[in-house]
């Protein structure tokens, strides 16, 4: 789910003189460290991602520039592992480890949990990425927003219930929130005519970009709902996996 794109990580002597007993509080492998008479300096990639964030969060907590260890979070959906990925960014969130991250890469159900990590973040209400993850067996599950009989109108997923609840209520998401999260949200899509997947950078600035409308595109699953239609041309989910294999 997370990956560490940085080789390693030097700080001066007296920062490290300074956190090393949150260091040790957390088990953090002081022995890793090569210390000399200037610097410390350890091999960030032999952290597990876990321990690297842990790294980061002791950082940010003593105000010290942690932007050189740079940790990918990438956020999955399709069936239970949407659900799956939606409680494992929940506790990224309640731990306020969310904006450790230099990127987080999202695909069908995983993108709505990065936008609810981000909202969250942004509008101080903890928890809100816990309560995305309740809108299938709250809202969803009792709404025949999955439906075989639909199957003729290529409709089987109620994908306007689904764009319904993220506009509107309790389960709302807000774009102004979103565009202020420092870290790049990046949704992957398909255009319908050739299926090329791409990424679309949900927390822009710019107005003329939708981020519901672009969350609805990486939802829309092919045979089963309507694609999106988005500056005239037709969006389909994309495939994560595919595009890291």
């Amino acid at each position: 789910m997370g990956d560490i794109m940085s080789s390693s990580l030097t700080i001066k002597k007296t920062v490290f003189n300074t956190i090393k007993r949150d260091l040790a509080k957390n088990d953090l492998c002081l022995q890793s460290w090569e210390v000399n008479n200037e610097f410390a300096t350890i091999d960030v990639k032999k952290l597990s991602v876990f321990d690297a964030l842990r790294l980061k969060d002791i950082l940010r907590s003593e105000s010290v520039d942690h932007s050189m260890i740079k940790i990918e979070l990438f956020i999955l959906g399709g069936g239970m592992k949407g659900f799956a990925s939606a409680v494992i960014v929940g506790i990224l969130d309640y731990l306020n480890w969310g904006q450790l991250f230099s990127q987080i890469w999202a695909s069908s159900a995983g993108v709505p949990s990065a936008l609810y990590l981000a909202d969250g973040a942004m509008s101080s209400q903890r928890g809100k990425t816990f309560l995305g993850a309740t809108i299938y067996p709250k809202v969803l599950a009792r709404n025949d927003f999955i439906k075989i009989l639909r199957i003729f109108t290529g409709n089987i997923v109620d994908i306007e219930l689904l764009e319904q609840t993220f506009r509107k209520g309790k389960y709302s998401l807000s774009q102004k929130n979103v565009s202020k999260f420092p870290v790049n949200i990046n949704a992957l899509v398909s255009e319908s005519e050739t299926l090329d997947g791409r990424f679309i950078k949900l927390n822009a600035k710019s107005k003329k970009e939708d981020m519901i409308d672009w969350t609805i595109a990486s939802s829309s699953i092919p045979g089963a709902t309507i694609p999106k239609e988005i500056q005239g041309k037709l969006w389909l989910d994309g495939d994560l996996n595919s595009l890291f294999e």
